[in-house]
């Protein structure tokens, strides 16, 4: 993957050394913040969230390919970087086949850089469309079936980009039997001691054996985000409550885990990644019940209200490093 991010810089002249203020400089949205060209770039050099994406995608249109036989496979790749690390890898391995990239990113510099590349390594031509759009507003205007969706717009927790209201834009406007990358996100709450987690010295971080989970606070897929758009979800999602034990040992820390299916087997666990590392989330006690909501807007992310404690504040999650 250093490799091949090298080839990328030098093609653009989009690296460390790079002068530009467009290159460095993120995009406030009305449904969260598009990361800068230069920060989304350096997203492929997360060696197993790109290995791990790249063939949840080449999986999700060989099986498009079986459940569409016959029809040119539309791929649209919402939030693709300068890079587009997801899918421009796959170009020369689908030179021969009838599949349709349309590749977006609200940031215009982005979309130049892909171009260029595009054309650097002589993969331009009637099988990529590139477009300038924010993916929360992007429609599919010329009425061709949109048969796959690729999106990875997130930070952990879903919190600050708009990965959830990407997707409830465009899964509603693929085919029937259309097919979503990443097939699902799934945040769970848990009760751990951190010390028995963290990583260094040689020691790879991973979850301890001995946490206590709380049940699941969100899942992300095809069918709910689809719901979601359809009932008008705006603000926030539905909430979901949990309850702390009545007793918790002062070493343990409430943290929210993720993980995501790319497509089929292919799945990012918790620490592989920087879209999974944990969350830490202060603003609890031992014996309350919690409820989590997941609000959508300019700042999406997890806010927790005690549910036995009504006089208290709601409590944002704290963001700062698990």
């Amino acid at each position: 993957m250093a490799s091949l991010y090298q080839l990328f810089c030098d093609i653009t002249d989009l690296g460390g050394n790079t002068v530009e203020l467009h290159d460095s400089s993120a995009i406030s949205l009305s449904a969260g913040s598009a990361i800068s060209p230069l920060d989304a770039g350096r997203c492929l050099l997360d060696v197993r969230r790109t290995a791990v994406y790249l063939r949840g995608v080449y999986e999700a249109i060989q099986e498009a390919q079986r459940r569409f036989p016959g029809e040119v496979i539309h791929l649209l790749y919402a939030g693709c970087g300068p890079f587009a690390p997801l899918c421009l890898p796959l170009l020369p391995l689908l030179a021969e086949q009838a599949v349709h990239f349309t590749l977006l990113d609200v940031h215009e510099r982005a979309i130049e850089s892909v171009e260029t590349i595009l054309g650097a390594l002589q993969l331009k031509g009637t099988k990529v469309d590139c477009v300038v759009c924010d993916a929360t507003r992007y429609y599919n205007a010329d009425h061709r079936p949109l048969h796959v969706i690729v999106s990875e717009t997130m930070q952990r927790a879903l919190e600050k980009e708009p990965q959830v209201a990407i997707l409830m834009n465009t899964a509603p406007q693929l085919t029937a039997g259309g097919l979503m990358v990443p097939e699902m996100i799934a945040v769970d709450a848990v009760l751990t001691d951190l010390s028995q987690e963290r990583g260094g010295n040689g020691v790879v971080a991973k979850p301890w054996s001995g946490r206590i989970p709380l049940g699941r606070i969100l899942e992300v897929d095809r069918e709910r985000a689809c719901a979601w758009s359809a009932a008008g979800v705006s603000s926030h999602l539905p909430p979901t409550r949990i309850t702390i034990p009545s007793v918790v040992a002062a070493q343990y820390s409430l943290m929210l885990a993720a993980t995501i299916r790319t497509f089929g087997a292919h799945v990012l666990q918790e620490y592989e990644s920087g879209l999974t590392h944990p969350q830490m989330v202060n603003g609890w006690r031992a014996g309350e019940e919690l409820e989590f909501t997941y609000r959508l807007g300019a700042q999406p992310g997890f806010h927790l209200k005690p549910i036995r404690h009504q006089n208290r504040q709601d409590a944002a999650v704290n963001s700062s490093n698990a």
